[in-house]
């Protein structure tokens, strides 16, 4: 097979950790996550690949870390974000939690998963600390959401922090059990009851 020599170093790259991430995402595939595998799968050549990455480790550390960069892409930047009313920016929020948990499910597997499991401790610690910040970032944006909540008159400005945690335990709760391929949950009338229960849970 002749490989692919037309994409930019840039586009090569991209291509392997998708493919990679796409592994990880199916562990029960029957497919071993090889170096070669990746190879055969995105028409590019070992030798490519090393130049990017010099171990199978490094290769899913790679991807996993470009995937939490997909996630905190994947906020609303911050002059569409102001012109949302409260209701729209939690909604499109809830939306994207909703949407990239569920194209990647083995997060939530993360200190299980057959292939990150054999990860070196150093390189374990380097993606926790990683999954924290975007986590942060996500707690970050959704105190902003409920900020404007309590702007709008809709949620009250007087709440406990116990009741703060249960409406984030609610939030990122919910989003975990949308992703459980055992649940055939509806986005749209998931989104609602959260926000419903989250105007009752602020008063």
């Amino acid at each position: 097979m002749n490989k692919d020599t037309s994409r930019e170093p840039s586009e090569k790259k991209a291509a392997v950790l998708q493919a990679v991430l796409a592994y990880l995402n199916t562990p029960t595939s029957g497919e071993k996550l090889t170096i070669s595998n990746i190879a055969k799968q995105t028409n590019i050549g070992k030798s490519t690949i090393y130049e990017y990455f010099e171990s199978k480790e490094d290769l899913i550390t790679g991807a996993l870390m470009r995937l939490m960069e997909t996630y905190e892409e994947a906020l609303l930047d911050a002059e569409t974000f102001k012109a949302l009313s409260f209701q729209e920016a939690f909604m499109k929020h809830y939306h994207k939690l909703l949407s990239l948990s569920k194209q990647n499910r083995m997060i939530q597997e993360f200190s299980h998963h057959p292939d990150i499991a054999l990860l070196p401790e150093e390189k374990k610690r380097l993606l926790l600390k990683r999954m924290r910040k975007t986590v942060d970032i996500y707690q970050k944006r959704m105190r902003e959401i409920l900020q404007k909540g309590i702007d709008e008159g809709l949620l009250s400005q007087n709440i406990g922090q116990t009741r703060k945690q249960s409406i984030e335990s609610l939030v990122f709760g919910s989003v975990f059990a949308y992703c459980d391929p055992f649940n055939d949950w509806d986005a749209d009338a998931i989104a609602e009851d959260v926000y419903q229960c989250i105007l009752k849970l602020h008063h």
